[in-house]
């Protein structure tokens, strides 16, 4: 995406949520999923700040303000989720974990209240994250192990998820609490290992990993185009190509990933509505549905991946002659100098194809994140980051996956909100999905610069490791002034 299409689509895109944001000033009426305190019209102190004792039906309850009249502690919440989007973007994750806390803590949400507009704000910072990463050069050529590794971790994820849904009331809230701070507690350990091992090979590199990484820019748009395009015949005209493949071959991993997202979300729909009778035999049908679609998914995407892979083989064994080779790009800086598509061990050797998709495990340890990410209600970036970092994915590349991952978790919450009436609030929605979508532009945008520039992409693991030592600070807190609970809720 062109500089200037991306800012036409970042003015439309605050164009419109601005718009959206002045819709409504009534008081904010109790959520479907939520039952605020109940309350008297003589006490109005009882509410608490930013609530006030408003009736809703035949009773009484501390409702919350809408944003207008906005008052200084809705500019101060916009500021801290916006800047803890912006640090969560530089790690390539939402930053769902963070928000939730300050919603609380700040404005006096309930729980519910600020999971959605949380959940709103991960939505806008993924978006932004989005357009950085679609436009970045430094990402051209590893947009195709983005798609693959989406593709191979994504179903995987669901049907974890999908498992522990199926568990849900089984486990003490104080468990859970224990558990999450213990997980994310060693995922910021093993974060921090991969980070320092990083910066001492970076340091041991000196100043040449800057210019090897800025020297492969051109070298990877190469590969870019060998990936998207299946097959490279270095003798044949690259235009001719793409209108020799179909749609359908082109586009092959989009498809899957949007067909295995779109099937999944309607099953989540149909989970969390009243459609079905929980606990019932189609309540479990439905519930184990992921795993199937999981299966079919990875199989076809195993295949897919599999031909690309091979075509891209094939292309290294017809580009072996250099004599033999036509030039893609020509340097700008040397017009002599002839870039060609590298050797595929050239390319492992300098570490931009280092993280195989296609390992049976990789499925297996993303079922295993899904399900303590959906147990435990931490984000499901908080764990597929580290995990793909111990798995020797590049950093720039990790962040992106995880942003995509987290982008289509957050699309499926959001509508999932949107369509049960959760979402009771057009103006602080709108206000958090701007700050979200800022954050994303700027954080991601920040990070991939100083990365590229410094040659350092340990700086994304670091951030990665700052954003999982917060959000372990958060989780120990809540556990500390939360009431012990050792009640088991049941399944049904």
């Amino acid at each position: 995406m062109v500089p200037s299409l991306r800012l036409l689509f970042t003015c439309v895109f605050m164009g419109a949520v601005t718009v959206f944001a002045v819709a409504g000033s009534h008081v904010l009426p109790p959520t479907p999923d939520d039952e605020p305190r109940s309350c008297s019209l003589l006490d109005q102190s009882f509410c608490g700040i930013w609530r006030s004792c408003e009736p809703s039906g035949s009773h009484y309850y501390c409702l919350h303000k809408t944003l207008f009249p906005i008052e200084i502690m809705d500019v101060i919440a916009w500021l801290v989720v916006g800047g803890c989007c912006l640090v969560a973007a530089t790690a390539g994750i939402g930053g769902g974990g963070l928000n939730l806390p300050i919603l609380i803590l700040i404005l006096n949400f309930t729980t519910k209240e600020a999971s959605v507009l949380s959940n709103i704000a991960v939505l806008g910072n993924c978006i932004g994250q989005l357009l950085i990463n679609i436009s970045d050069r430094s990402l051209r050529g590893k947009c195709g192990d983005v798609k693959k590794a989406v593709l191979m971790i994504l179903p995987a994820l669901i049907a974890g998820g999908s498992v522990s849904i199926a568990m849900e009331g089984l486990v003490p809230s104080t468990i859970i609490l224990i558990l999450a701070l213990a997980t994310l507690l060693l995922a910021s350990f093993k974060t921090y290992c991969k980070a320092a091992k990083m910066r001492e090979h970076e340091d041991n590199a000196g100043g040449g990993e800057s210019d090897t990484l800025i020297g492969h820019r051109e070298r990877e748009e190469n590969l870019a185009l060998v990936d998207d395009l299946g097959s490279v015949n270095s003798t044949e005209d690259i235009s001719m190509l793409s209108q020799r493949d179909g749609f359908c071959s082109k586009y092959i991993l989009e498809i899957l990933i949007a067909l295995c997202w779109s099937l999944n979300a309607s099953t989540f729909f149909v989970i969390h509505s009243e459609i079905i009778e929980k606990c019932s035999i189609s309540y479990y049908c439905f519930v184990l549905l992921p795993i199937i679609f999981a299966a079919i998914f990875l199989w076809v995407g195993k295949i897919r991946i599999s031909q690309k892979e091979k075509a891209f083989h094939s292309s290294d064994n017809v580009a072996q002659e250099p004599t033999a080779t036509t030039p893609l790009l020509e340097s700008e800086s040397n017009p002599a100098e002839i870039t060609t598509v590298m050797d595929h061990d050239e390319i492992i050797s300098n570490g931009h194809n280092d993280f195989d998709v296609l390992v049976w495990w990789l499925p297996v340890a993303s079922s295993i994140v899904g399900f303590l990410a959906a147990l435990l209600g931490i984000g499901g970036g908080e764990l597929v980051g580290p995990m793909l970092l111990l798995l020797n994915m590049r950093p720039e590349t990790s962040s992106a996956t995880t942003a995509t991952i987290s982008l289509l978790n957050s699309a499926t919450n959001t509508l999932h909100h949107a369509s049960t009436g959760m979402i009771i609030s057009p103006g602080y929605a709108s206000s958090f999905v701007l700050m979200g979508f800022l954050g994303g532009l700027g954080g991601r945008g920040l990070a991939m610069n100083i990365a590229m520039r410094s040659g350092k992409t340990s700086i994304i693991a670091y951030s990665l490791f700052l954003v999982l030592c917060v959000a372990s600070g958060l989780v120990a807190f809540e556990l500390f002034t939360t009431p012990i609970s050792w009640e088991i809720e049941g399944m049904c």
